[in-house]
């Protein structure tokens, strides 16, 4: 899959990945897709859709059709730059079950891990490890989130037992940014590393 859309082609120029997408045509390779971001969702109209699908077009012309791609999460650079596009969730809105979010799933059924470039293996907010350190075989076999409290928590009742808890704690959870249950699991547990309480 390509990524062509109105927020990749910012800092990437066109040309190059036109001409990269020529090639894999040339050389018979199949599936060959473009994957658009979309705002909000790709019926949105909004000047960030109407150029991605402007540039889909071009590779259209190509015989490159573009796949459903995915909508951008409120998050980092978008809260930034594109909060004015997405609502605000009520605090209740957030206490979401783990791995409801799109592109998460439980921690207790984890299908996929990255590799940090420190070496660190990091599900969601919690480190299983570093290969560096040890080898990666034995990080996967020795993981279970149920012998975490925090990590069984959100297993067992979501953010909204971990949100409590925070709250039992006396913890301070800045949630103005919080525009998604992952968010706000992320600031409880930056707090609870670094063991803020309000006195």
């Amino acid at each position: 899959m390509l990524s062509v859309d109105a927020f990749h082609q910012e800092s990437i120029p066109l040309d190059p990945v036109m001409q990269f997408g020529k090639a894999l045509l040339k050389y018979g390779f199949n599936g060959l897709n473009t994957h658009p971001a979309w705002v909000i969702n790709k019926d949105n109209d909004n000047i960030y859709n109407r150029k991605t699908v402007e540039l889909l077009n071009i590779f259209i012309e190509m015989g490159i059709e573009p796949s459903d791609g995915n909508n951008i999460s409120p998050r980092g650079n978008a809260v930034e730059y594109l909060k004015e596009y997405f609502r605000k969730p009520k605090i209740e809105e957030l206490f979401l079950p783990c791995g409801s979010m799109p592109y998460t799933g439980s921690l207790d059924e984890i299908t996929t891990i990255s590799i940090n470039p420190n070496g660190n293996i990091e599900e969601c907010s919690f480190l299983l490890g570093n290969v560096y350190k040890e080898n990666i075989l034995k990080i996967i076999e020795k993981y279970n989130p149920y012998e975490n409290i925090y990590s069984r928590m959100l297993i067992e009742g979501g953010v909204k037992k971990l949100y409590n808890f925070a709250l039992e704690q006396r913890m301070e959870i800045d949630t103005k940014n919080c525009y998604s249950s992952c968010m706000l699991c992320k600031k409880i547990m930056d707090n609870i590393e670094k063991g803020k309480t309000s006195t």
